[in-house]
């Protein structure tokens, strides 16, 4: 409800994704976030969290159709392209990145669609820590190209959050969309690290861990 303006960082800060900064004072929480456009501007997505203060982050992400949708009549389509996130770890001062691949099928006769989310890395104070592949559970694509489903963990039932976006443009040559997962980020990696070496990186209590992360990806078959 108030102008908040947020000042350009990188206009290319991680594989296309433009960074920005906001704060009202030193002394007040410092904001940072992440924005993906479609080439033609039809649709766009933007992440942001805080440093954290007073024992709460806060963060969301959103996804914006700026131009109208119009679906194919039928067939399917594959989509891919990167995925950025935000993610609040009590060992750090500023939210960590966290980085992969999205690969998204659609079918426009049923219409629905459902895909991963691959290879995603934290940076962790420049220790890369690999995180568990998730799956977005087949959703339906609505009328208006929004679509909203659960996400779960790659060959583990029961969500550990939530995935939403559109289809944008005419013939639907982009999809934008935006994930929420947390707290169970972290299960099963004490496969590479132990627990002493996990509560080092990442803090004893994981419990209120969130992760939200933007993707922008194109029609790619």
């Amino acid at each position: 409800d108030a102008l908040q303006t947020f000042v350009l960082v990188d206009d290319a800060r991680l594989d296309g994704f433009k960074e920005y900064s906001f704060s009202i004072s030193d002394e007040n929480r410092q904001y940072t976030a992440f924005a993906a456009r479609s080439s033609g501007g039809e649709i766009v997505a933007i992440v942001a969290m805080d440093d954290g203060q007073f024992n709460r982050y806060f963060g969301g992400s959103q996804v914006i159709q700026l131009t109208a949708y119009s679906a194919p009549g039928s067939g399917t389509a594959s989509y891919q392209g990167n995925y950025l996130g935000l993610i609040n770890i009590d060992t750090m001062l500023d939210p960590a990145n966290v980085t992969g691949l999205v690969n998204i099928n659609a079918n426009f006769a049923d219409p629905k669609l459902e895909g991963e989310l691959i290879g995603r890395v934290v940076d962790v104070n420049g220790t890369m820590i690999a995180l568990e592949d998730l799956v977005f559970i087949n959703s339906d694509i609505r009328a208006d190209g929004t679509f909203a489903g659960p996400v779960e963990i790659r060959n583990e039932t029961g969500g550990v959050g939530t995935f939403s976006g559109a289809v944008a443009g005419s013939g639907s040559p982009y999809i934008g969309g935006n994930v929420s997962v947390g707290p169970d980020l972290f299960n099963g990696l004490e496969v590479d690290y132990t627990v002493a070496e996990l509560d080092a990186l990442v803090g004893s209590d994981r419990s209120r861990i969130q992760e939200y992360g933007i993707f922008v990806i194109e029609a790619c078959g």
